[in-house]
């Protein structure tokens, strides 16, 4: 177990990577901008847009 507590406490993008052992990102609900909406690999930005 790498966390115990409330969602928004637990459910991070730094805690998730160190789960998967990858980078990832979390996409926010629009309509609070708090609620997990989606969590997915963090991409490279496609090359010449660095």
């Amino acid at each position: 177990m790498l966390a115990l507590g409330k969602t928004l406490e637990t459910l991070t993008a730094p805690l998730l990577s160190q789960a998967y052992e990858l980078e990832t990102e979390i996409i926010y609900d629009s309509g609070n901008g708090r609620a997990p909406r989606a969590i997915v690999p963090r991409r490279a930005p496609p090359a010449g847009m660095a």
